[in-house]
């Protein structure tokens, strides 16, 4: 039986850039946003946004620092209504939630038989074994990924349910990115009611990162440039891009 659960409405932000040409500005304004060109670094296609518009402007910064801004910093804004089959939680910047929810849930996720998911990567197989350990007459749970490079060689990681992710990365997001997915399809009413309980907490706090999966482009509400050090919105920023291409 479905789980029933409520809807959230929230502004949400995109950072990215308006390309050598404004590019991907105009595609933006044509087209809305598209789920399936990001890839996410291995977490999966999505288009993915920030709650906030102060973290939209953070990353923009961080972008910056990395120089992967080509034409000028765009933020584009959308009005949406998150639901659970719509919207998926952005797995870097949520680890330590979605690990929290697989022991929340280890007595069905320990059912799952070892190697019934086995994720391809660039380099190595990650094959998903839940487990047990007793260390000191303590039993310890813990998720093990063994590693199996191309040369043959194995390696093992253990993720514990105590692990903090201070600098969360985009292999263990890959990683617990496809075990979320593996349990949306094996425990679909508790992986909707447990995404439903963090969107409506972002009504209050609002401080999150999450990705658009649905099967429709995204339609853009608004859209702000950086020029000169200063945000520039709407018809003031149309005007600014086209009057720098022209010249």
């Amino acid at each position: 039986m479905s789980i029933a659960v409520p809807y959230v409405k929230i502004k949400v932000f995109h950072s990215t850039y308006t390309g050598p040409g404004a590019e991907i500005f105009y595609s933006f304004l044509k087209n809305g946003a598209d789920p399936h060109i990001s890839d996410g670094h291995g977490q999966g296609k999505g288009f993915y946004v920030w709650t906030t518009l102060e973290q939209a402007r953070a990353h923009i910064e961080w972008l910056k620092e990395g120089k992967y801004i080509l034409g000028y910093p765009l933020i584009v804004e959308s009005e949406v209504t998150l639901n659970p089959q719509e919207w998926d939680l952005d797995y870097e910047c949520n680890m330590e939630l979605i690990v929290a929810f697989i022991w929340g849930h280890w007595d069905t996720f320990q059912k799952i038989p070892d190697n019934a998911l086995r994720i391809r990567g660039n380099m190595m197989d990650y094959t998903l074994c839940p487990s047990k350990s007793k260390k000191m007459g303590v039993l310890t749970k813990f998720i093990r990924f063994i590693l199996a490079a191309d040369d043959g060689s194995e390696m093992q990681e253990d993720v514990m349910p105590k692990k903090k992710y201070n600098e969360p990365n985009t292999q263990d997001a890959a990683m617990l990115g496809q075990i979320f997915n593996f349990l949306q399809k094996y425990l679909p009413d508790e992986t909707n009611k447990f995404e439903s309980s963090i969107f409506l907490k972002m009504v209050s706090k609002k401080n999150m990162a999450i990705k658009y999966v649905g099967s429709k482009n995204l339609p853009i509400r608004s859209f702000q440039i950086q020029a000169d050090n200063e945000w520039v919105y709407g018809e003031k920023a149309l005007k600014y891009i086209q009057e720098r291409k022209a010249a």
